[in-house]
């Protein structure tokens, strides 16, 4: 109704303008006095909460592709075999030059577009109307872009427009936006000889990467048979020691700790099966030494405990401060 339209304008242009006060217990923890008896008969009450959960200890060997150096020599035909195998590679993408008009309403779009269509200068009207500072002042112009470089709508409309076109109006989260396509420049292809570097390196790459993965095999095929030692040696990968970690460690890669705590490496002694850390890096792990689940004792948490007990008591301060605050105000007694 009316009525009630009137009464939702009134509430969506309603203001109000509130006072209040923050209370943190931050700032009051210094004021609270902490006693040894307070300390020991909060550990006593509590000392589930001060166990620490077992720990392991692994040995492991690590291949990864930055240990890996193979002597490459190809030859011109290897290396254009690979040039034509790869030439996505070395293709500089389509750029398209195009300029724009972005208006916040749509009605301002529709008549700017208007005059446009009916022989306007696009560059001028930008100038004028443009809400995009950046390229207002240059008649909207954008410069070279590639596909992808713009918002989804109006990559999509670009790309699908010819040289001279003006566009429909187009919606994006900026706006509204009139485009003029003013330039394309095709796709090219490298030549051979201006990215003969690159072939040499991706070359060596890919023949590091075959060897790696042949690595790895021969990496599986050690761990099934042999003790961690010597896989180390018969691979000269280094022999590496973790610290001491929990099944909740955040020290190590998720993978290695759930490794770490499998049944095949904690309760049956034998090395892992060869763990993928990253595309490419490669462990074998091998049980070297485990802590027992334990209660700690008092001189460890007593830090803890002291930091526990003071915000507790802080937290207890200023809600009787809050209370004793709002009582004032609800009575009318500001001067408290």
């Amino acid at each position: 109704s009316s009525a009630q339209t009137e009464q939702l304008n009134d509430l969506v242009s309603q203001q109000r303008e509130v006072s209040f006060l923050v209370l943190n217990t931050e700032k009051y923890k210094d004021q609270i006095d902490v006693s040894q008896d307070q300390i020991s008969e909060y550990f006593d009450n509590n000392k589930s909460n001060f166990i620490e959960g077992r720990k392991v200890q692994v040995d492991f060997v690590e291949l990864s592709l930055d240990n890996i150096d193979q002597q490459t020599n190809p030859d011109n035909e290897t290396l254009r075999e690979l040039y034509i195998e790869n030439e996505e590679l070395y293709t500089n993408p389509e750029q398209r030059r195009a300029q724009h008009i972005l208006l916040a309403e749509e009605d301002n779009a529709i008549a700017i577009l208007k005059e446009i269509n009916e022989g306007a200068n696009f560059s001028e009207l930008a100038r004028i109307h443009s809400k995009d500072i950046t390229t207002n002042d240059k008649g909207g112009d954008l410069g070279f872009f590639e596909r992808g470089f713009m918002v989804p709508e109006f990559d999509e409309a670009v790309f699908d427009m010819n040289i001279g076109d003006i566009s429909e109006i187009v919606k994006s989260a900026y706006g509204y936006h009139i485009i003029k396509l003013n330039e394309v420049q095709p796709a090219t292809l490298q030549s051979f000889e201006e990215v003969v570097e690159q072939l040499l390196a991706l070359h060596k790459k890919n023949v590091n990467q075959k060897a790696l993965y042949e690595l790895q095999e021969e990496l599986g095929n050690l761990a099934y048979e042999e003790s961690i030692d010597v896989v180390s040696d018969q691979l000269d990968l280094k022999l590496q020691t973790s610290d001491f970690f929990s099944e909740f460690s955040t020290e190590y890669e998720e993978v290695f700790v759930s490794t770490a705590f499998s049944d095949i490496v904690l309760n049956d002694g034998e090395n892992s099966d060869v763990i993928e850390l990253s595309k490419d890096r490669f462990i074998v792990m091998n049980l070297a030494d485990q802590q027992p689940e334990r209660q700690k004792v008092l001189d460890e948490v007593e830090d803890q405990i002291v930091d526990i007990l003071r915000n507790l008591g802080a937290k207890q301060l200023i809600d009787e401060l809050a209370q004793t605050i709002s009582s004032s105000l609800t009575s009318g007694d500001y001067a408290q």
